[in-house]
């Protein structure tokens, strides 16, 4: 079962249980997780602080304890055929459920949400998630079980994020992701984020650019709002955020990175981020792509890009059964000089 959890040391691992015992968060109902030298607590959520013990806030599959029912679906006695469409996935943001339901299964949706509610007791709310649309990139969402209210909070690997999961777009799947780039930057890069949401990638690159800036910028008034309150919630005084279509940038090539997290909405605004980078720079950009054809969009995409190459290609993570979002790695290199006669 997918949970949160408290990464620590072997060596503190029983002070860190009865720590996080103490709080009241301890997930009793999942086991305890090793890893290597450390291992995973499950908690029902992350505590607000502790000065003693150095741990780290994650994510990670846990093992139920016996008698516990870790999956929403045992829960319910629908007929074999709606069995077979329950959704199997769902996001978890905060203390909010957000899952898709099929059309056949709306007049038993009430039901759905009381199941998850019953599996993640620490969540309020479920919501049916009929997707995102429109230029701010906003989820319709309906709430079907709870108490209601979209707005919450989330933690990512210590930082801390406030957002309204029907008026801004947030992805915890890309958690990983946004710590994984994070580690790449260095202390003093210019950053540009082209779409920045409520600044979690934002954010992650600003710790570790401490000694640069991050210019960040997104269409969604309430996006920016929640990122510029973010920036102030973790200490990040070298963001600067504005509300603005990333159409209409016009900087220099003044950035050592650009972000592009916009997956479906990416592929026209890769000149303009080049226009923008330094040489050597690099951009992280996202794209939704067939896995069949990744290999021939990489190549694609290295053909149409001027003064720059594609030098990585990974997937981050499912988008269906056939494709997936994919980072592409893409550096902008020196205008070839021409050689004389």
């Amino acid at each position: 079962m997918y949970n949160k959890g408290i990464r620590v040391s072997l060596r503190l691992a029983e002070k860190a249980r009865r720590e996080l015992n103490r709080m009241g968060v301890s997930e009793d109902r999942l086991k305890i997780r090793r890893e290597g030298d450390s291992i995973i607590i499950p908690v029902t959520e992350f505590p607000d602080g502790h000065d003693e013990i150095e741990w780290e806030e994650c994510f990670a599959e846990f093992e139920a304890r016996r008698g516990f029912v870790s999956d929403y679906r045992k829960l319910l006695e629908f007929d074999p055929a709606k069995m077979s469409i329950l959704p199997s996935s769902y996001d978890i943001i905060g203390k909010k459920i957000l899952v898709k339901i099929p059309a056949e299964l709306r007049k038993e949706e009430r039901n759905i949400g009381e199941a998850l509610l019953e599996v993640h007791r620490f969540a309020d709310s479920v919501f049916r998630d009929d997707g995102v649309s429109g230029a701010h990139r906003t989820r319709n969402v309906e709430l079907i079980a709870g108490r209601g209210g979209t707005e919450t909070w989330v933690t990512e690997y210590g930082f801390r994020f406030r957002l309204d999961v029907r008026r801004t777009f947030y992805s915890p799947r890309l958690a990983v992701e946004r710590k994984r780039v994070s580690s790449t930057v260095r202390p003093d890069e210019h950053v540009l984020d082209m779409f920045a949401g409520v600044g979690p990638f934002t954010i992650f690159v600003a710790a570790k650019a401490y000694r640069g800036k991050v210019m960040a910028f997104d269409i969604n008034p309430y996006a920016v709002s929640y990122l510029r309150e973010n920036a102030v919630i973790n200490g990040m005084t070298n963001i600067d955020a504005h509300m603005k279509d990333s159409t209409l940038l016009d900087f220099g090539p003044d950035f050592d990175r650009v972000i592009m997290n916009l997956p479906r909405g990416s592929p026209s605004f890769v000149d303009k981020a080049l226009s923008m980078l330094s040489e050597g720079g690099v951009i992280d950009y996202y794209e939704l792509v067939d896995d069949i054809s990744v290999n021939s969009r990489a190549e694609e995409l290295g053909n149409k890009i001027v003064h720059a190459r594609v030098e990585a290609v990974r997937r981050v993570k499912s988008y269906s059964a056939s494709s997936g979002i994919y980072h592409f790695l893409i550096r902008k290199t020196a205008p070839r000089s021409r050689s004389r006669a």
